[in-house]
């Protein structure tokens, strides 16, 4: 083997190791209700009170309370929103989740993406599977197991994103608040969720009568 496959060898094997020691995914405990008037965002109507909260953010270390995904959310443009929802009155309300927007500052509106983000591929770990194959054995290896690390994440990741989303449809209670997410795919990379505006259509499902909720964060 010459020089030039010993370096490229060798880079591909400290590759396969860094991506195998990055490659996990920690699937952290769903928070619990505190009320949704105890939000920093929440927003009320005659017979339903909604709390707010956006996730969207680049480091993913942190208390589970203020990064509840192990995924860097800004790299992947992906604004992930808790919702906690509690029936106030005596309508009988409904929310379809799935009708729910994000409009970004400059007034572009980004629809529900539900759990898009986490059936979303690795091109790195393909690229990785393919490489390999001419270097020798030991970066294959290592490749592989980075492969398989990664897969496990990703699958770790549907897990997780699809097991914290609220149901395309809710069915607002009384007695309990309903806690839960939605996510939002960005077709830009802004610095900070400020500014961003949710808008969250509510349903009488006896009268028929809709309105809509809306915060600016």
């Amino acid at each position: 083997m010459n020089a030039h496959s010993r370096r490229t060898a060798a880079m591909t094997t400290l590759a396969a190791f860094y991506f195998a020691s990055t490659g996990c995914y920690a699937i952290r405990p769903m928070p619990k209700t505190i009320g949704p008037s105890d939000y920093a965002f929440h927003q009320s109507s005659s017979d339903v009170q909604i709390g707010l909260l956006p996730f969207y953010y680049s480091d993913k270390s942190g208390d589970p309370a203020t990064h509840p995904f192990d995924v860097n959310l800004k790299g992947k443009r992906v604004v992930a929103l808790q919702l906690e929802i509690q029936k106030t009155g005596e309508a009988h309300l409904q929310i379809p989740t799935r009708d729910i927007t994000l409009t970004l500052k400059n007034g572009t509106v980004v629809p529900l993406a539900a759990s898009a983000i986490a059936s979303k591929k690795s091109k790195r770990s393909a690229a990785l599977i393919v490489f390999p194959w001419v270097v020798p054995l030991l970066s294959i290896l290592g490749v592989v197991v980075s492969a398989i690390l990664v897969v496990k994440a990703n699958k770790n990741m549907a897990i997780d994103f699809e097991s914290k989303s609220l149901p395309e449809l809710v069915t607002i209670p009384r007695e309990q608040p309903i806690l839960g997410y939605v996510y939002f795919v960005l077709p830009e990379r802004p610095p900070s969720a400020e500014g961003m505006r949710v808008t969250i259509p509510v349903m009488d499902v006896e009268t028929g009568a809709k309105f809509s909720i809306e915060q600016t964060f």
